[in-house]
């Protein structure tokens, strides 16, 4: 039972549109800067020692280094505040009626944008770099040698080849992430004001709410052991050894 809210239980504070919020935010976030760091980290590897290797390294230390919630403050102020594209707080527009689910979600979308390029922005350099860090070291194996001595087009060999044995340790570097991003949805939720676990962990500090707390850290802990499992399964789809191994 929630010591703030009482005589609600906390099973019912997390698990609904809290949740929904966080989980599509954390989601898209993750979704963009994992597609951003493989696309930039195979290109940065392939282009390595170019300017632009040393532009992307630049750019996602910059982004990897920069606090998420200094980062988040400064969209509000130039895309909310001088510019007005996104709004400034909150996952839908108070007070607005809806007059069909498409309204709706164009509504949430516009919320969403801000708090969404804001975290996936800050987990980009982190992908990139280390994307770009085992496609050097795929490089370097004696299957790669085989495949260039094969004759094969450099689209074969740097997606077909080398993106594929490289995403392996970056799909088990995304199960263990959850727990990190989700630190980050703390101050991306807080800065933008999404109704979110992000927001609630917060709050509970804040009045010290124990067992909410409690709740949404055995939470975590369960969706870190589903994303770890969900990694496995498509490291074994991704690596035919591993699926062999288990059969």
């Amino acid at each position: 039972i929630s010591f703030v809210q009482i005589g609600r239980p906390v099973v019912s504070i997390i698990l609904g549109r809290k949740m929904i919020n966080t989980l599509i935010l954390m989601g898209s976030s993750m979704f963009i800067s994992f597609t951003l760091g493989i696309i930039f980290g195979v290109i940065a590897a392939w282009k390595r020692g170019t300017k632009l290797d040393i532009s992307f390294i630049v750019i996602s230390l910059a982004t990897y280094s920069m606090p998420v919630f200094w980062f988040g403050m400064l969209l509000l102020l130039f895309f909310s505040y001088y510019i007005n594209i996104f709004p400034i707080a909150g996952t839908i527009t108070p007070g607005v009626v809806h007059p069909n689910f498409l309204a709706y979600a164009k509504d949430y979308l516009r919320h969403l944008m801000a708090p969404m390029i804001t975290l996936g922005v800050s987990f980009f350099g982190g992908y990139f770099l280390f994307m770009r860090d085992t496609i050097l070291d795929v490089f370097t194996e004696d299957y790669m040698l085989t495949a260039r001595a094969k004759g094969l087009s450099n689209r074969k060999f740097l997606f077909k080849h080398a993106m594929r044995n490289a995403l392996l340790p970056m799909v088990s570097l995304m199960g263990v992430h959850i727990t990190f991003l989700l630190s980050g949805a703390v101050m991306t939720e807080t800065v933008f004001s999404w109704d979110g676990l992000g927001r609630l962990i917060y709050d509970s500090v804040r009045n010290n709410d124990y067992p909410v707390l409690q709740g949404i850290f055995l939470l975590m802990a369960v969706l870190v052991v589903v994303a770890s499992i969900i990694a496995d399964i498509v490291n074994a789809y991704l690596d035919p050894r591993i699926k062999e191994a288990v059969d």
